[in-house]
């Protein structure tokens, strides 16, 4: 017959998913529970694709048998292209001292928002041309997700006409694309 040990402790947050903001901060609450009779310490560490992103205050605690604590995470979600948008997972692993082996993690699913950062630069200086100009723009990406850029020219002025080569151009997560724009003056074909 194999004997098993009970489990000495156990650990939950109060949610099992949250919702971020990339670029923000928020505080979790985790409780640790000490199921065993004697007084036993524990560390506490964060685990998983989110672990970077979180701290947990205080990392070791001390419990007497049968008492539990409420310990804070802090989590702080960086505003950046690689800061995927969706479901992540976070875990906080926490080992007692007395039993290293008698590990217990708790985990919650941090829902990443989207992030829409876009930027158009022309790359060269202005030119001054009396009838067609040609230049080149670079469409950035800074958001978390794919862009799908629709370019159109817009002149309230309805002096030029233009097209831009390609018409639509799809931008993957910090990344960019270099976008030709022919430009035109309105009394003059294309």
């Amino acid at each position: 017959a194999v004997a098993f040990d009970p489990v000495t402790v156990q650990a939950w947050f109060e949610t099992t998913a949250v919702d971020i903001e990339p670029g923000s901060s928020i505080v979790l609450k985790l409780t640790v529970s000490n199921l065993d009779t004697a007084t036993d310490s524990f560390s506490l560490a964060p685990v998983g694709m989110a672990a970077a992103w979180a701290t947990v205050r205080p990392a070791y605690i001390t419990l007497f048998g049968g008492a539990q604590s409420i310990v804070e995470v802090e989590v702080h979600t960086p505003r950046l292209s690689s800061t995927t948008a969706g479901p992540v997972s976070l875990g906080v692993r926490i080992v007692p001292h007395k039993d290293p082996d008698d590990v217990a993690l708790a985990e919650i699913t941090l829902l990443v928002a989207p992030t829409f950062d876009r930027r158009l630069t022309i790359l060269q200086p202005a030119l001054r041309s009396r009838r067609r100009a040609v230049y080149e723009m670079l469409v950035e990406n800074k958001g978390n997700l794919q862009a799908h850029c629709q370019l159109h020219l817009i002149d309230p002025t309805g002096r030029l006409d233009g097209r831009f080569d390609p018409p639509a151009a799809g931008v993957e997560p910090g990344g960019t694309t270099v976008v030709t724009v022919r430009l035109w003056d309105d009394q003059v074909a294309a």
